[in-house]
């Protein structure tokens, strides 16, 4: 239920419902990364219902991937593969209608980067937590990076109103409360 705490795996965080407020509170887009296709349905529709259209799905799963082509065809989606990027990722990502390619960074080169945008994709790259490699990889066109270190954030031109999160936070009396701090703009992804 949205009174219930979610679990951060670090312990009890933020109710549903103030996560929710936050989400609203900032007007980017979410990457929603589905890994259990029985989550799908329901990340799904509560995304639609609190963020409409500024969400996509990823998943490491093309078969997560065309069932949700399948609930919502204008759906926004992205395949995460693991390890270099195999004519078949290009391929499934194209058999789901995929927008993204969400890479591991230590597999991105200018050449890869070239390959994916050739293929029509839009590139997004995880976990960059080294401000030099986000420079890299924005220099490569790299239009997501997802990072668990502020100082990446930092280091990239601004591209999200992070400044707009902690003022909405202190608006609503929400900083400074038990697992709030997660959801800040540190461990955010950061769209360019």
């Amino acid at each position: 239920t949205s009174a219930q705490a979610l679990d951060t795996g670090a312990g009890s965080g933020p109710t549903v419902d103030l996560y929710l407020l936050l989400l609203n509170a900032w007007d980017g887009n979410y990457n929603l990364e589905v890994k259990d296709p029985y989550a799908l349905e329901g990340t799904r529709k509560l995304a639609a219902k609190h963020v409409p259209r500024r969400f996509q799905v990823s998943s490491m799963s093309p078969g997560i991937l065309l069932e949700a082509r399948d609930l919502d065809p204008a759906a926004t989606l992205a395949l995460i593969p693991l390890g270099p990027i195999e004519e078949d990722d290009l391929e499934a990502a194209a058999a789901a209608n995929c927008k993204w390619l969400n890479v591991d960074h230590d597999f991105l080169d200018p050449e890869e980067a070239a390959r994916v945008k050739a293929a029509g994709l839009r590139l997004g790259s995880w976990t960059v937590n080294e401000p030099a490699r986000a420079k890299e990889l924005g220099a490569l066109v790299v239009y997501c990076i997802i990072t668990d270190v502020g100082a990446v954030r930092d280091a990239l031109p601004p591209a999200g109103p992070a400044p707009r999160i902690r003022q909405a936070a202190r608006g609503q009396r929400l900083a400074g409360r038990p697992g709030l701090g997660p959801i800040l703009p540190d461990c955010c992804e950061h769209a360019h």
